[in-house]
């Protein structure tokens, strides 16, 4: 278990998007220091390990930002990427070794982050538009594979990521890089163990 804070002075992040006064065409991103930033939160972590070969981890993490605020008390958020207050993460591990020559390591594995919600400008070339709290909803992605060992310099290894078949509605900032379930299969030879 740890918990932690962070008082952040000159925190480097990115300015009001902006034309240069001669060129209308190219849209800059400035860099800027944010005064006063902080961050704080915790983490706790428990596992087991059984006889039987079943293993499990179970973690935690709480984040907590505090932007700074402008002249006029508006929170200052130039965060491409907020963090998300809450986020839990898992894995169960079953191993087996059936005779000298054939083991079987099976896994679960996942996490779960919780929404967030973020000011943007609604349009990027023309900030006049103003901006709007965007919510990114909360999602889980899990992930199963199963290792067979043959011999001592043969694996095979089947894997399904994105378990739930997760896809965002959009992609965007803070979305995961997901459209869907993915299934791989591999074959490895360690060369140095065939003979």
């Amino acid at each position: 278990m740890a918990a932690y804070y962070n008082d952040v002075h000159n925190k480097l992040a990115t300015g009001i998007p902006h034309y240069l006064p001669n060129d209308d065409k190219q849209l800059y991103l400035d860099y800027t220091n944010l005064k006063d930033y902080s961050v704080y939160g915790g983490e706790a972590t428990v596992q087991a390990r059984w006889d039987n070969g079943l293993s499990a981890r179970l973690s935690y993490a709480y984040t907590n930002e505090q932007l700074p605020k402008d002249s006029e008390g508006h929170t200052i958020n130039n965060q491409y990427i907020p963090a998300r207050h809450h986020s839990l993460t898992a894995r169960v591990d079953w191993d087996k070794q059936f005779t000298r020559n054939y083991g079987l390591r099976l896994s679960l594995n996942g996490r779960f982050l919780s929404d967030v919600k973020n000011v943007e400008f609604i349009d990027y070339y023309d900030i006049s538009k103003g901006t709007s709290t965007i919510h990114y909803p909360a999602y889980t992605l899990w992930k199963f594979s199963a290792v067979q060992q043959f011999g001592k310099a043969f694996k095979v290894t089947a894997a399904i990521d994105n378990l739930l078949d997760y896809r965002p509605k959009y992609h965007y900032f803070n979305s995961p890089l997901t459209d869907g379930i993915n299934l791989m299969v591999g074959v490895s030879v360690d060369i140095d163990r065939l003979f």
